[in-house]
């Protein structure tokens, strides 16, 4: 009987715990440092290591897992893909994916912090990478890959005006 009485108990605080995992981690800089944070990268007239274009695709409010032209990666060169856009504040899941969906690439463990150097690994079904925005603004959606075009790192960075 005891048990019964404590399952309610139990079930909410692993919702709770699982809950806390969502939020905007305050401690962070949501500016972020180095090459992948750099709003002002150039582009460059060539596809790199990854010949199809790039596209950051999910659960955003105007597409849904679309991959539209305005989410198009550009080659920034040294492996790194990037396209500064306007980002609305909130929870996100998404991917780094080509039109065909191979390759595409998701955050190792799922999550990602925005400002923070996090590594990259191959994406898929359901292996989404989750964010939280925590100010709609202009960010730079980053990633790299090695010369074989194995992921290496990703990153989301608030531009600083």
């Amino acid at each position: 009987m005891k048990v019964k009485a404590l399952l309610p108990v139990v079930l909410s605080s692993v919702l709770v715990g699982c809950a806390g995992g969502t939020a905007v981690d305050t401690n962070v800089n949501p500016v972020g440092t180095g090459p992948l944070a750099d709003c002002n990268l150039p582009s460059l007239d060539e596809s790199g290591p990854i010949r199809p274009p790039m596209y950051v695709t999910g659960t955003f409010s105007d597409s849904n897992w679309m991959h539209d032209e305005h989410r198009r990666m550009s080659y920034k060169g040294d492996g790194i893909y990037q396209i500064v856009m306007d980002t609305e504040e909130g929870p996100v899941s998404f991917q780094f994916a080509s039109m065909g969906w191979k390759p595409q690439f998701s955050a190792v463990g799922g999550n990602m912090t925005v400002g923070a150097d996090t590594r990259l690994g191959r994406g898929g079904f359901m292996k989404d990478t989750r964010v939280i925005i925590p100010t709609e603004g202009r960010y730079a959606w980053s990633f790299q890959v090695d010369e074989n075009r194995e992921p290496i790192r990703a990153m989301i960075s608030q531009c600083a005006e």
